[in-house]
């Protein structure tokens, strides 16, 4: 890779392209049960990978439909999907947290994890907000 390249772009290739989704998830931190403080891991999810989540795994579209309704090719949402549950499978074997990209707790102070390991009570519901 070219130095003055680094950073700009990190997966090499062509920039990603926008993808079209329905309403914004709620952003939420999820970590392993016996968390006691210090640091750990993390697994970071964007929003367009939870969009194909949704739509492969709970609305039971086939990759050709969710591809179509995303606005993007089968073969790359393909690609995200096999990304996005190997990212899920990661954590959930090695026990590292997973952090929704622009979770919506850090923004409104409730996300536990930058509490300073202090326990804080389930965030308002945000299902309106999305």
């Amino acid at each position: 890779m070219c130095p003055d390249n680094q950073g700009e772009n990190p997966h090499r290739g062509r920039p990603r392209i926008r993808r079209k989704f329905g309403k914004r998830i709620a952003g939420r931190c999820f970590e392993p049960c016996n968390f006691m403080g210090g640091t750990v891991e993390e697994v970071i999810l964007r929003q367009d990978e939870l969009e194909i989540l949704r739509l492969i795994d709970i609305e039971g579209l086939s990759q050709e439909e969710a591809a179509g309704v995303m606005g993007i090719s089968r073969r790359t949402l393909w690609r995200d999907l096999q990304e996005t549950r190997r990212k899920c499978a990661e954590a959930l074997i090695f026990g590292k947290k997973i952090t929704l990209d622009r979770c919506a707790g850090n923004a409104r102070g409730w996300c536990r994890r930058e509490m300073n390991g202090e326990t804080r009570e389930d965030p308002p519901d945000t299902r309106d907000e999305m």
